[in-house]
């Protein structure tokens, strides 16, 4: 298998069960699942030969590149910058574009399918330029410039594709089953939307994704993430009534349904990525390979010794002489102050990703043209802190990161895990430790629209934050 069976982390509330999947390359599935009465706990193991293909191979949406288009690739590239503010400008004045650049307005085409942006959201996004105050605040005290910079022009917008410099959020599972309509349990969901007089009266398939309904966002919103949620609760519900008591409670995964497997993969994946904001690092459109951190998991704020040799040569790599002094540095000007982030599963054993603002920082590259978000420079960084002329509330060092192959982001993006987000560098930089509103919460309410209405949803069950009502 290519990687061992890993735990739900412990940020995620599990009401009845604990299932750990190992991931696997051999067409070998290993689920261990025990229900007690309420109290989770993990039992044993079942392996069994898998009866599907692999998450790559069983959504066959995931967007191809456009073989035309790569001749305006580089320009595209160079350009980039620009036209994020350029599109966000757009927004601001009331008008999008379609997928092939004609104005929406006029093209009388809808445009307002998951990833597009909807006419709610392109109101929200004129309007809506704060979200927290509290937050506000907080980046105040730790980045002075950021803030100001926040505080003068944030926007945030949803996008159909994920770019370098811009973000991705894992959205809920009930977003997932809504969005990605063509899957067993998409279908299953919408049978069951359509089986409601609530449904027949009130809605149809066309208004609940379009914004062409008088019924409001909210109300439709309600409709089918309530909807998904009952049906994600009857078939967990199956599942561990299948179980049954001759089992001891455990669930073999050779007597689930095809569907029941799939939602246990789906079930799983979300807890372990629950509401991730991660910055796209990279990403080739040729080799379908991208590179994705995580802003949202802070692992540390101060670096002992071990930490920043960890930080500076990567987990297994013996220092030398030669570096001793470099050790030494970084923690003259980072031991008291270092935010450190668990970047995504992979590549843990690598030296940090440093991630900064700082545009004349000597070694730093900027990750994509325009973004002004910059990658590297850590010497410089080192002397900067130490100087005086930078603050080490300025830097993000990223442990791990995710890595993708064969378009699987885009797969992900296409059946509703993932949505790309544009936003102001700000949103991307600021830190995330203590936030009073959850940068995800943040994100979402800074777009608007469809994706307001699913954080306030979300927001619902939660009884551990406090609403930011200034």
């Amino acid at each position: 298998m290519r990687k061992a069976a890993r735990a739900l982390p412990s940020f995620c509330s599990i009401a009845a069960i604990i299932l750990i999947c190992s991931q696997y390359n051999d067409g070998v599935v290993a689920f261990t699942l025990t229900a007690n009465d309420g109290a989770a706990r993990v039992s044993s193991v079942y392996a069994v030969q898998r009866r599907r293909a692999p998450f790559s191979h069983l959504y066959m949406s995931a967007a191809a590149a456009d073989d035309d288009d790569d001749e305006d690739d580089e320009d595209v590239q160079v350009e980039l910058g620009d036209w994020r503010n350029f599109r966000n400008s757009l927004l601001q004045t009331g008008l999008t574009m379609t997928d092939e650049g004609e104005d929406s307005s006029s093209s009388g085409e809808d445009v307002s399918g998951a990833g597009s942006v909807t006419t709610m959201e392109k109101e929200a996004a004129s309007t809506r330029k704060s979200v927290s105050k509290k937050n506000e605040r907080l980046l105040k005290l730790q980045n002075e410039k950021l803030a100001e910079e926040y505080m003068n022009g944030v926007w945030s917008h949803r996008v159909s594709q994920a770019e370098t410099g811009g973000l991705v959020l894992r959205m809920p599972l009930e977003y997932e089953l809504w969005h990605h309509k063509t899957s067993q349990l998409g279908q299953k969901l919408m049978k069951r939307l359509s089986l409601s007089g609530e449904f027949d009266n009130n809605y149809s398939e066309d208004s609940l994704s379009t914004d062409s309904s008088g019924v409001t966002s909210m109300a439709k919103t309600v409709y089918w993430y309530k909807g998904a949620q009952e049906l994600i609760k009857t078939e967990m519900s199956e599942i561990m009534t299948n179980a049954g008591k001759d089992n001891g409670g455990r669930i073999d995964p050779a007597n689930l349904s095809n569907n029941q497997l799939e939602l246990l993969e789906q079930y799983l994946h979300c807890q372990e990525t629950w509401q991730e904001v991660c910055l796209v690092f990279d990403r080739d459109d040729e080799t379908g390979s991208a590179t994705t951190l995580v802003l949202n998991r802070p692992l540390a704020t101060k670096a002992n010794e071990d930490l920043a040799r960890m930080l500076l040569f990567g987990q297994w790599t013996e220092t030398n002489v030669s570096q001793t002094e470099k050790l030494v540095n970084f923690l003259n000007a980072f031991d008291n102050e270092c935010p450190i982030y668990i970047g995504g599963p992979d590549c843990h054993g690598e030296p940090a990703i440093l991630i900064h603002g700082i545009a004349d920082l000597e070694g730093a590259r900027e990750i994509s043209p325009g973004s002004a978000i910059y990658e590297g420079g850590l010497d410089a960084a080192i002397e900067g802190v130490m100087s005086g002329k930078y603050k080490p509330l300025e830097f993000r060092f990223f442990v791990g990161k995710h890595e993708y192959t064969e378009n699987e982001l885009d797969v992900r993006v296409d059946v509703g895990q993932y949505q790309p987000i544009a936003c102001a560098r700000p949103v991307a930089l600021k830190q995330c430790i203590a936030l009073p509103k959850p940068l995800w919460h943040e994100v979402m309410e800074l777009c608007g629209g469809e994706l307001e209405n699913v954080s306030a949803l979300e927001l619902m069950k939660r009884d551990d934050l406090t609403q930011d009502t200034e």
